[in-house]
């Protein structure tokens, strides 16, 4: 079986409980962030499938993509880690993109970058055993 990869959109189709947003989260250091992170993704629960959380023309076209390869579609999440587009999943905002309100490094005490964060959610794993 053959395996897309897209990543997530900041616009989703359901608003997130302010539970959920990273600009809601405490500062600290990453692990400490991180696990106030999980333990809110693990209280919240899911609310809908990831294909149908995330909207756009560029996941829209992923998602054409990877039906017509017959492939499975993975979406790479700064929030979730690598998800099966099937996967149950809760609305949230957290994102890698300065500027937002929900840009999670400004949370962190220590100056990580985005793949310090991926490597610490357990996405570079996820991609691993993947592939």
């Amino acid at each position: 079986m053959h395996a897309f990869l897209t990543a997530c959109t900041q616009r989703k189709r359901f608003t997130p409980s302010p539970f959920l947003r990273a600009r809601n989260l405490t500062g600290g250091a990453l692990q400490d962030v991180l696990g106030a992170w999980k333990g809110r993704l693990a209280e919240v629960g899911s609310s809908s499938r990831a294909k149908d959380l995330y909207c756009g023309r560029s996941f829209v076209e992923a998602t054409k993509a990877a039906q017509i390869a017959k492939a499975d579609l993975h979406i790479v999440s700064a929030g979730l880690g690598l998800i099966h587009f099937e996967q149950p999943v809760p609305s949230y905002d957290l994102t890698v993109s300065k500027g937002s309100p929900d840009y999670i490094l400004g949370k962190l005490d220590d100056d990580k970058t985005e793949s310090e964060w991926w490597g610490a959610l357990g996405g570079a794993r996820a991609l691993h055993e993947l592939f």
